[in-house]
């Protein structure tokens, strides 16, 4: 009997976990560098950077000491496949605070196909020059306002997470400690020493 091929959904989730997944869960530093990294990660998959979110994520990323594989996952998520969506929902959004008329997702997903094709002939700024004030300044706005409002949440949830997987492994390092006969003081410095960071 013949092993039955993955579903869908199973190949699709591979390389979601490759590259969203494992990074986050295996990432060190303190619990503060990883809810950063989570915050700055989202802040820039929710921007209309692509193409240059990595080198910002660098640029910002380590002055601030965020931690960047963090950052760098959380980036993936926008990606050839969710960009036009993802566009759109900035627009939309931008439009419906602006109080300007929207245009149809099939027009906007279009118009935005039609001028990624031309950015070789053309370039990429007489490309954004062609999408227009009307398309570019409420995508921008609707995306600053989304990417600030979901930053927040990832900051506090990482930290979060990450706090209490640090109270965990300094739990276990102690009960090691315990029954290898020595004093938890002892043992090597648990991951709490860098929380303050």
């Amino acid at each position: 009997m013949s092993a039955r091929p993955p579903s869908v959904a199973a190949r699709a989730w591979g390389p979601v976990r490759r590259k969203l997944v494992d990074p986050i869960l295996r990432a060190q530093g303190s619990p503060e560098s990883l809810a950063r990294g989570a915050a700055l990660g989202t802040w820039l998959t929710l921007t209309p950077t692509v193409g240059i979110q990595m080198t910002i994520a660098a640029l910002v990323g380590l002055p601030l000491k965020a931690n960047l594989p963090i950052a760098i996952a959380l980036i993936w998520l926008s990606n050839p496949v969710t960009i036009v969506p993802l566009y759109y929902a900035y627009y939309w959004f931008g439009t419906l605070l602006l109080r300007e008329p929207t245009r149809g997702y099939r027009d906007l997903a279009l118009e935005f196909k039609r001028q990624f094709e031309l950015i070789e002939s053309q370039g990429f700024l007489q490309s954004l020059r062609n999408l227009g004030a009307e398309v570019l300044w409420p995508m921008t706005f609707g995306s600053l306002v989304i990417a600030t409002l979901l930053a927040v949440p990832a900051y506090l949830g990482v930290r979060a997470w990450a706090l209490r997987r640090a109270a965990r492994r300094a739990r276990e390092q102690a009960a090691a400690a315990a029954v290898q006969g020595r004093s938890p003081a002892a043992s090597a410095p648990g991951p709490l020493a860098d929380e303050a960071r």
